[in-house]
């Protein structure tokens, strides 16, 4: 086979004749890494889902060992949350039930706390916009007390 060029910087090269029909990259070191960078972001566009439900079953997992007490070894909920009586859930639901349910609520809280960071930084853009206008004002109104018509 003859050169061809690498997929990152676009210089030619000649393919190593036991990878030639899969290598893309021209094999300096800059290239491998970002050709990897690129392999493993489409991986995980992918496979979005892949570690979420990895560490719902090592929590589920974890959950079928027992403390001292005899219960089930859960990661807690989250603060607010800590009302909600889980060993009653993990009765009704069961353990891998209240592993989900913990994990919604853990989303709904991140969630919510993403909303009210987005409306902070809008009021504060509005506020910053608002206080610029009045600014802006006051100099006009300034200006035109030093104006007098003829």
């Amino acid at each position: 086979m003859g050169k061809r060029p690498c997929s990152i910087c676009r210089r030619w090269y000649a393919a190593h004749p036991r990878t030639r029909t899969t290598q893309r990259t021209c094999g300096r070191e800059e290239c491998r890494r970002e050709r990897r960078r690129q392999t493993q972001a489409a991986y995980r566009k992918e496979h979005a889902d892949y570690w979420v439900e990895r560490r719902l079953r090592e929590q589920a997992a974890r959950a079928e060992r027992v403390d001292a007490d005899g219960r089930p070894v859960v990661r807690p909920p989250p603060r607010s949350m800590r009302q909600v009586p889980w060993e009653m859930a993990q009765d009704a639901f069961g353990v891998e039930g209240a592993v989900i349910i913990a994990y919604i609520a853990r989303l709904a809280m991140r969630s919510g706390q993403d909303a009210i960071q987005a409306q902070r930084l809008g009021i504060m853009e509005e506020v910053g916009r608002l206080s610029l206008e009045a600014r802006q004002d006051a100099k006009g109104v300034e200006a035109m007390g030093q104006y007098r018509p003829p």
